[in-house]
């Protein structure tokens, strides 16, 4: 009998290291891609455009230009001088993600978690490297930013979605007034 709770035990041990296994695998899977696809974008814009020089798309896209900027500052041109300060902290929020990200539950937690630590890494890595971090998206009126910070953006709007009751009010209010609506066409 004895065995057998044992054999049990490690069975359920093993499943949930393969399921923590797997979903860090997500995690490290995910964010590397991202940032590859950040640092890739980031070198053909350096290598194909010269500094502060832009190339204006055709309408309807007459808002958006891509534009080669250096930022010394982080998100959205903010903070400027102060690249080691941000990528010091940049770490710091990677590592606290990394060690809470078992405990996020699926879906927008982990989603927003992915994406906010492969913004950091993609931009902490153009500071080291470059003492700057390459802009290339401008929308009008707002300042240009990368794919990083984009990465960034989503997943704390997720992060913060996700951490709220937002999404069930809104369902059941959605879900009332659909009542209310075909109450009144009786």
């Amino acid at each position: 009998m004895m065995a057998i709770i044992k054999s049990k035990r490690d069975a359920t041990a093993s499943a949930t290291a393969n399921y923590s296994y797997s979903s860090y695998f997500l995690l490290f899977a995910g964010a590397a891609a991202l940032v590859v696809l950040d640092q890739l974008t980031k070198a053909v814009i350096r290598g194909s455009l010269a500094p502060s020089h832009g190339i204006d798309l055709p309408a309807p896209l007459g808002m958006l230009q891509i534009v080669h900027i250096s930022n010394t500052g982080s998100i959205f041109g903010v903070l400027k001088g102060t690249q080691l300060y941000i990528s010091a902290l940049s770490m710091v929020v990677v590592a606290f993600l990394i060690i809470i990200y078992k405990g996020l539950s699926k879906g927008l937690q982990r989603l927003g978690a992915i994406l906010i630590i492969s913004g950091a890494i993609g931009n902490t890595i153009d500071r080291l490297l470059f003492g700057k971090v390459t802009d290339f998206i401008y929308v009008r009126p707002w300042p240009a930013f990368n794919l990083a910070d984009t990465f960034l953006f989503l997943g704390t709007a997720l992060l913060l979605l996700s951490f709220t009751t937002l999404p069930q009010r809104l369902l059941a209010w959605l879900l009332a007034n659909r009542n209310r609506k075909r109450k009144k066409r009786k």
